[in-house]
């Protein structure tokens, strides 16, 4: 790909690391981009930092929404397609995940079922 430029991309998990860093660097490159996370404080900084960086024009917007509920996912999707006033969207990265970080042996069920609703259902929905 030669430019980002113009383009529209969508970053789940967009509020820290990896997901706040790919926000930045393709604000910088002129892409728009249409983040989300779980966290209203996360995604609503990185919507800032990433906004003072773009470049020709890109618009960078910050929206709470947590992947693995299906309704929040609509949502996001309508709340992009407004700000962004657009139907098309050129990229996505499904990058939001969480670790479980406890033994299948030890861990409850419900730390089992967020794991998965967050890592499978926030890429399905």
């Amino acid at each position: 790909m030669k430019s980002f430029a113009g383009m529209l991309a969508v970053v789940t998990g967009g509020g820290s690391g990896i997901g706040r860093e790919l926000v930045c660097q393709l604000a910088t490159a002129g892409c728009s981009v249409a983040a989300c996370d779980w966290d209203a404080e996360s995604i609503a900084d990185t919507a800032g930092l990433a906004q003072e960086r773009t470049t020709q024009g890109a618009i960078v917007s910050g929206h709470v929404c947590d992947v693995s509920t299906e309704a929040d996912v609509q949502r996001f999707r309508d709340e992009l397609l407004t700000r962004h006033a657009t139907r098309h969207v050129d990229l996505v990265f499904n990058n939001a995940g969480i670790g479980g970080g406890a033994s299948f042996l030890t861990a409850s069920r419900e730390e089992w079922e967020r794991t998965f609703a967050v890592d499978w259902w926030g890429v399905y929905y």
